[in-house]
């Protein structure tokens, strides 16, 4: 049914489907990107290059990122739950708090940029298995080992705060826990190969 409130109201969606769908796009984009470094990528440098590689990763991440945020989305256009409980928390506080936590989410992987450059934070280097030009450990490196994966998140605990939806917090802490698998066994040991025990491959 259509109304003239806003597209909250325009669509309507059951909490069951839409954590269902949500789980799905969370473990489709950490899955995805796993197998594409760990199989995939590998075999398409050698049959197709890098240059056909790179171009295919740039649409094939891209995809992910946005199958991630529509399961995000999905979640606010369901009926909060636990909404009368919820009701003694002021809104006013939750809505701050999960703007600070949006902005630090944003500033920190502006940060990371800043600090690695974009080859790093579209993992180019992973990618075509060629190093970038230095290692960085600056700037708000100095203090988080992976920023884009800990306080980069900080967007989704926000969002969460701002929409009172236990549910989003749930995929909140969920995204948290994958990326930080993905990064333990499927980005660290390439860092180390690639830039902590010598490794130049080109």
């Amino acid at each position: 049914m259509i109304h003239s409130l806003g597209y909250m109201e325009m669509i309507s969606i059951s909490n069951t489907t839409a954590i269902s769908i949500c789980l799905f796009c969370l473990f489709y984009y950490i899955i995805s990107i796993s197998w594409f470094f760990l199989s995939l990528g590998p075999k398409m440098r050698v049959k197709w290059g890098k240059a056909n590689t790179l171009r295919f990763w740039e649409f094939f991440v891209s995809l992910g990122w946005q199958v991630q945020t529509i399961g995000f989305w999905l979640l606010t256009l369901a009926t909060p739950l636990f909404k009368e409980e919820l009701s003694s928390v002021p809104t006013a506080l939750t809505t701050g708090v999960g703007l600070v936590l949006v902005v630090l989410g944003i500033v920190s992987k502006m940060g990371a940029v800043y600090g690695t450059g974009y080859n790093t934070y579209y993992w180019y280097d992973m990618v075509l298995d060629i190093p970038n030009d230095y290692f960085s450990q600056v700037g708000i490196y100095k203090y988080c080992g992976s920023p884009t994966y800990t306080l980069g998140r900080g967007t989704s605990f926000g969002a969460a705060l701002h929409f009172r939806s236990l549910p989003m917090m749930g995929a909140a802490v969920l995204d948290l826990v994958l990326i930080t698998l993905f990064n333990r066994y499927v980005e660290q040991p390439f860092v180390k190969k690639m830039y902590l025990s010598g490794g130049t491959s080109k």
